[in-house]
């Protein structure tokens, strides 16, 4: 008698705008919270520059081990500014994306991203998706440092402070929000 094991494969949740057929889930709009992972999963973040910080932020709640597809100066800037702002699980992003194999177009990118990911896995580093949903919450919001209103479904811009999430129209009043959050909470 022959037993075979049915194991779950991991996940690839593509966060951006590129689309590849070959990953469970092709996120174009940020609600990384809300997805609903299980298993072991590894996230790729491929926004080129649209909402880098916000989707690596986002997916640093998730818990998995997530790459981004940037040049070496572009992801230091970024790291560099979550850092600054204290942001969490930055030890889990991967920058450059990929094994260094020295691809040269997307097609070889995206083989050694793959490759990294089986390399990851058999290594035993890919963790077990740990998302939380948020709660619903109401349509619209008012950014608290320019009091404009703010579509809070599919906004790029969130913050949160004393369990509260702020939304904000741009990455500068988030900014400025996170530099004194105390001065402006009151205001939402």
């Amino acid at each position: 008698m022959l037993i075979e094991p049915n194991l779950p494969k991991p996940g690839m949740v593509v966060v951006g705008y590129e689309s590849i057929p070959e990953a469970d889930v092709i996120i174009n709009e940020l609600n990384l919270p809300a997805l609903a992972l299980g298993g072991e999963a590894f996230m790729v973040i491929a926004t080129h520059g649209r909402y880098d910080e916000e989707a690596l932020k986002q997916a640093a709640q998730t818990g998995v081990v997530h790459a981004l597809v940037a040049s070496p100066k572009r992801a230091g800037v970024i790291l560099d500014q979550l850092r600054e702002r204290g942001v969490a699980g930055m030890e889990r992003i991967k920058s450059p994306a990929g094994l260094d194999i020295g691809a040269q177009g997307a097609e070889e990118i995206a083989l050694s991203i793959v490759a990294e990911i089986v390399q990851e896995r058999r290594a035993g580093r890919l963790k077990k998706a740990s998302v939380v949903p948020r709660e619903e919450a109401p349509g619209e919001a008012i950014d608290p440092i320019c009091n404009m209103t703010v579509t809070i479904a599919g906004a790029r811009y969130s913050s949160e402070h004393d369990g509260k999430r702020f939304y904000f129209c741009c990455a500068h009043c988030q900014r400025t929000f996170e530099k004194d959050p105390n001065r402006y909470a009151h205001v939402a």
